[in-house]
């Protein structure tokens, strides 16, 4: 069987390694992983998933072999700076990534997706553990439509954007050095800078109309970009409130 990344590209990749068939998810997976101390980092990549999950426990629809459903685990052992900004951060360096490699025009929705205009193409998840204000591991996820068509009408597909397929070594291998060197700037804090104008360039959200629903309560507002620590910026009834959490619908 042939290896779902290109080699010559991770060659210098001394952690380990899992391809599987099909998986409950990947992130339980590495977490699984984690817990057997096994050397990292861990990269579980899988044709299919059977639970794959997002924010809140929400179903991802991961049933498709033509798609990316891959996980990474570290252990960062120690205290690292902003992490209220490890999933933004990443979503943006991926989403330049693709970008760049495939001529697209993807952009990163609040907090852990991106888009292509109003449709969903990928979604991701980080996880954590702290034990005395140490990060004893860090996991990022990530399921990316590459060659599917998507059940649902507000979700699309990288084949379905640029009317062709695509090799899916290829995009999982730039995925997965695309975040092994986007966790190593992030844990040395050499991120900040390029990360804010990053945002700046591909908010989906910006100055648009949105609707926030968290704890059984929603409001209304328009979308003002993030704070420093990563909440979402939401100018309503001529105020700016911050939102950490919650979910985000467009009206």
């Amino acid at each position: 069987m042939q290896l779902p990344i290109n080699q010559i590209m991770l060659k210098d990749f001394t952690g380990s390694f899992y391809q599987l068939e099909k998986i409950d998810s990947t992130n339980s997976e590495v977490k699984r992983k984690l817990a057997e101390n096994t050397q990292g980092p861990i990269i579980v990549i899988s044709k299919k998933q059977t639970a794959g999950r997002g924010r809140f426990d929400k179903n991802w629809h991961s049933e498709s072999a033509e798609n990316l459903y891959l996980s990474l685990g570290f252990y960062p052992n120690g205290p690292i700076p902003d992490l209220s900004l490890f999933t933004l951060w990443m979503g943006t360096a991926i989403c330049s990534e693709l970008n760049e490699a495939y001529h697209l025009q993807l952009k990163v929705k609040w907090p852990n997706d991106l888009y292509f205009n109003d449709k969903k193409v990928a979604g991701m998840l980080a996880e954590s553990q702290l034990s005395q204000k140490k990060v004893k591991y860090l996991i990022f996820g990530i399921g990316l439509n590459i060659n599917s068509t998507p059940p649902v009408n507000n979700a699309t597909s990288l084949k379905e954007i640029l009317q062709r397929p695509l090799g899916c070594n290829e995009i999982n291998s730039r995925i997965i050095s695309c975040i092994l060197r986007s966790y190593e700037a992030f844990a040395k804090g050499l991120f900040m800078n390029s990360f804010k104008e990053q945002w700046k360039k591909l908010d989906f959200l910006y100055n648009k109309e949105i609707e926030v629903n968290l704890n059984k309560t929603s409001f209304r507002g328009i979308a003002q970009g993030i704070s420093n620590d990563g909440a979402l910026i939401i100018k309503n009834d001529n105020e700016l409130k911050n939102v950490h959490s919650g979910t985000i619908k467009l009206i």
